[in-house]
């Protein structure tokens, strides 16, 4: 698997306009890819310093998801999963900062690929869906499981 490649589809599939609108279907097979990706980074620790990623234009990237999906938005979620069970609290998800979230964390991993070296690349997909994309991940995909089916 050439993850790069991968990630490059996914985050083009998101954000490059493609004349089908709203294809929730589309987006769930895309989203089920991301674990497997993830899953298949195998890399060495590289310890040399690089530069961080720049910062990306989140206004820009979520207004694309907007326009790109409609239909998505809101959704309830509970703030504790495996904790508190009979007593958890219901929060609000946001699909498209869901969505953008995980775009900026795929847009850093393509720029690392570009500009430092894989194995480092490959840390931060890992690092960024372990602390931060992943959990937006699963929340949107039970989501956007509902929405569609």
């Amino acid at each position: 698997m050439n993850i790069e490649a991968s990630i490059k589809e996914f985050v083009d599939f998101i954000l490059v306009e493609s004349g089908v609108e709203d294809d929730i279907g589309l987006l769930l097979e895309h989203l089920d890819k991301l674990p497997i990706i993830v899953s298949s980074a195998k890399f060495t620790f590289d310890e040399k310093d690089y530069a961080d990623a720049p910062n990306k234009d989140y206004k820009t990237i979520r207004s694309k998801i907007e326009s790109r999906f409609p239909k998505i938005g809101y959704y309830n979620t509970v703030l504790e999963i495996s904790e508190n069970l009979e007593n958890t609290e219901i929060s609000v998800g946001d699909a498209v900062d869901d969505l953008a979230d995980i775009v900026g964390d795929l847009l850093d991993v393509l720029w690392y690929f570009k500009n430092t070296s894989e194995d480092d690349a490959l840390w931060h997909l890992e690092q960024s869906y372990i602390s931060h994309w992943g959990l937006h991940l699963r929340s949107l995909q039970l989501y956007l499981h509902e929405l569609w089916w």
